[in-house]
């Protein structure tokens, strides 16, 4: 079974939700027969290269919010991304551009061998650890290029390709489908190509997901 999703690096509930998901795989003993693709969606395509605004000063402005509901709303993110990991911080994240984050898991996932998969996954928890847990600045290329690296890509041919922006008519069309499909919010999960779904669920609302899904592929059609 495939499993397809819409994600921002830039999105906590992005982070939060593929979490929740890989966990539900797990519990029900099925990561051999479940596969995962990510696809691109920017929540801001205006977002700078470079900032000095803090999470909750970023969030008062996009949102016209008072200070109090903006530290409010970042300390309920905090809470619910440190229940899947005791060092998430939405708060000292970097609110950047993504365009070429997402460049690079075009280009991985284009990489058509037997990793394919295993690949593109090391990547997105490598973009999304670099952004929550590490607090890096994902539009700085230097980033993007060691983790290139550590994913065993070739350095130099990343580099041609985020300075050419080769990879961004992929990320284009990946938003384009979602336009098609109406989808408004990330992240959003279709399972085998059929049934859809957005937001954050819990574990167990992925799990009944999946099983169902999984039960109707293995059901015999009359």
């Amino acid at each position: 079974m495939r499993i397809t999703y819409w994600s921002d690096f830039a999105d906590p509930y992005c982070y939060i939700g593929r979490k929740r998901m890989l966990q539900a795989i797990r519990e029900i003993g099925e990561e051999d027969r479940i596969e995962l693709e990510m696809r691109c969606f920017e929540i801001d395509k205006e977002s700078p290269i470079e900032t000095t605004e803090t999470m909750v000063e970023s969030l008062m402005r996009r949102f016209h919010a008072s200070q109090e509901e903006c530290e409010a709303k970042v300390a309920e993110i905090d809470a619910m991304g440190q229940g899947e990991d005791s060092r998430f911080s939405y708060r000292k994240a970097t609110r950047t551009n993504t365009m070429d984050a997402h460049c690079l898991v075009k280009y991985a996932w284009f990489i058509r061998d037997k990793q394919r998969f295993e690949r593109m996954e090391r990547i997105v928890d490598a973009l999304f650890e670099a952004n929550y847990i590490h607090h890096e600045n994902l539009a700085d290329r230097e980033v993007l290029l060691r983790i290139a690296h550590e994913v065993g890509l070739a350095v130099d041919d990343v580099r041609h390709m985020l300075e050419t922006g080769d990879n961004q008519v992929d990320v284009r069309d990946d938003e384009a489908i979602a336009k098609d499909l109406e989808i408004s919010r990330v992240p959003f999960f279709v399972l085998d190509y059929q049934q859809g779904f957005s937001g954050v669920g819990t574990v167990e609302d992925y799990k009944e997901a999946l099983q169902n899904s999984l039960w109707e592929r293995e059901e015999p059609h009359q």
